[in-house]
């Protein structure tokens, strides 16, 4: 983790941006460690994070968008290249059909959380003509949560990113789901609690007013 941060400090943004560029097109350069290195930085006050998050989806939409108009205009190719892998070609097709048929584009939500799958999702996405704008909304909210995870992460173990990097690679996506999700509970507990008084307030009788001969 060191050489990444060291990476991150004498390169900045370009790494950030090669690094995650990298992974999704499915070279083996992981992006994990650079995203958490990039929050830890931005915590320290050595990165922007409104710049690092915006340079991180930038990476990532480009790939997948290459990705989502391959498989809009070669398909079929994906489904062979996986039916190759598979013992039986033509079931594997048809399950890889029928999964993408059963959760639909919302596996694209979660896709950048599963490897290979990250990859894969945008290229099914095309390859069964979702709408481009569908895909645009999608994708973009699951590259913003995957990499805003992984930054959130980096940035609340800043000072302690040596000791426990390691760690923080393997189960620092579901430290920051669940940090995620908390603050998202406490955001919509609030937005409840305000509509409540407002509806309340709506529905209180008005003041009588006096007459005055």
């Amino acid at each position: 983790m060191h050489n990444i941060m060291q990476l991150l400090i004498e390169h900045g943004y370009v790494a950030l941006f090669v690094a995650v560029l990298a992974e999704q097109f499915g070279l083996p350069v992981p992006a994990a460690p650079f995203l958490i290195a990039a929050g830890a930085l931005a915590g320290l006050d050595r990165l922007s994070p409104a710049w690092a998050l915006a340079i991180a989806t930038s990476a990532s939409l480009i790939s997948d968008y290459t990705w989502f108009h391959l498989g809009k205009s070669e398909g079929s190719f994906i489904l062979n290249w996986l039916g190759k892998r598979c013992p039986e070609p033509q079931s594997c097709a048809v399950k890889v059909q029928s999964t993408y048929s059963r959760y639909g584009p919302r596996s694209i939500l979660v896709s950048k959380f599963v490897p290979v799958l990250n990859i894969l999702a945008p290229q099914l996405a095309g390859t069964f003509r979702l709408a481009p704008w569908k895909f645009f909304a999608l994708d973009t909210t699951a590259v913003l949560l995957w990499t805003s995870a992984y930054m959130a992460v980096g940035w609340v173990f800043r000072t302690e990113l040596e000791s426990v990097g390691p760690l923080l690679q393997r189960v620092g996506v579901f430290l920051a789901l669940a940090l995620i999700i908390a603050v998202t509970a406490s955001i919509l507990q609030r937005i409840g609690r305000a509509s409540a008084r407002h509806l309340a307030a709506s529905n209180s009788p008005a003041p009588a007013l006096s007459t005055h001969q």
